[in-house]
């Protein structure tokens, strides 16, 4: 053997040591059922041509089970990508896959009630699911609370957190009324709150300008749905690998520890009958699709080691990279990210059938 190739052996050997160790150090992970699913970005390119039958994402698509759609793309707004509602309820029918809805729309000014002007714009996203022949699996919540609360919201209508958590109600029973087959869960922008006064967010500033942790939030709204007969079905966290790496603060005043967050939101979760849902995903910063690909593995990774165990993992983009969906054989394209993010999630991740 040449001088090089020793050397290039011991390399070799040395980074299989390194992850024979990271995964000896990993706590023992009890399997259970979860699932896979998919969004591709709303400002990137159109998502259409994944909805093709012979469409060469043969591998990926069959490893998931669940595909999640920006609900202003199904009536339709100028500044998102286009959905071909019959097409892609169609594509999820042929392919078993559950539709979700992700919806944001929680605003405050109108001078009605936040949860009727809320639903009303529900309506306008789950409807055309509907007349198309699909069911929408789950109402995914984007910011019903940071969005409306006073302290961090301008605005003289901005609202008190308690008065939030029974508008938020108030919308479940609206949406459960007439979607009753829908469950209904948040989506925990978690960087930008505290969730305990222990645990502190990167950036923290819904936190700063309320006045309340993420946990304060959503006992709040847990709390009001117990009182009205409902609950939560699920909280899906979204924490990009770039913030969940972060060791302190933006401001560099306090430490950050998301993996200790997140296994405090799965136990939350585990108490209150709820499924635990992680997005992963991650800023590229200029690196395009092959660092969202890279960054994206490294998230998986990261979970594993640190004994995260979502009940469900969405691999999501909301970012103009990657640029192009497909085939997953292309190195660089969102499909080639979720591919890889599958294997490596089934490679890790024990699981039991039966969900």
């Amino acid at each position: 053997m040449t001088g090089p190739s020793i050397a290039t052996a011991l390399l070799a050997a040395v980074g299989l040591c390194s992850t024979a160790i990271s995964q000896d150090s990993a706590p023992v992970l009890e399997a259970k059922p979860y699932w896979i699913g998919v969004t591709a970005s709303h400002i990137a390119e159109p998502a259409g041509p994944m909805f093709a039958p012979d469409a060469p994402w043969k591998e990926g698509l069959a490893g998931v089970e669940f595909y999640k759609y920006y609900g202003v793309q199904a009536p339709g707004v100028e500044w998102a990508t286009e959905l071909n509602v019959p097409d892609f309820v169609a594509f999820c029918q042929r392919n078993d896959l559950r539709i979700a809805c992700e919806f944001g729309n929680f605003w405050v000014g109108s001078g009605q009630p936040l949860s009727e002007v809320a639903f009303a714009q529900a309506v306008a996203q789950l409807d055309p699911i509907v007349d198309a022949g699909g069911t929408v699996s789950s109402v995914d919540l984007d910011g019903p609370a940071c969005r409306t609360i006073r302290g961090l919201v301008d605005h003289p209508d901005a609202m008190e957190l308690d008065d939030i958590a029974e508008e938020v109600g108030r919308f479940f029973a609206l949406v459960r009324d007439r979607y009753p087959d829908t469950e209904i869960g948040l989506v925990p922008n978690l960087p930008n709150w505290d969730y305990t006064e222990d645990l502190a967010g990167y950036n923290g500033f819904n936190t700063d300008g309320s006045g309340h942790t993420y946990l304060a939030a959503l006992e709040s709204i847990a709390t009001a749905l117990q009182a009205a007969g409902d609950k939560m079905d699920f909280v899906e966290v979204d924490c990009p690998y770039n913030y969940y790496r972060e060791t302190e603060t933006r401001n560099g005043d306090a430490p950050v520890d998301n993996a200790k967050k997140l296994l405090a939101l799965q136990a939350w979760c585990g108490r209150n009958d709820a499924e635990f849902r992680l997005i992963v995903n991650a800023e590229h910063r200029g690196g395009g699709g092959e660092a969202f690909h890279d960054l994206v593995l490294d998230y998986v990774r990261a979970l594993r080691q640190d004994g995260v165990f979502p009940d469900g993992f969405i691999i999501q983009s909301w970012y103009d990279q990657p640029d192009k969906n497909l085939p997953e054989t292309e190195e660089g394209t969102f499909t080639n990210a979720l591919r890889d993010a599958v294997r490596l999630i089934n490679e890790l991740f024990p699981r039991a059938r039966g969900k």
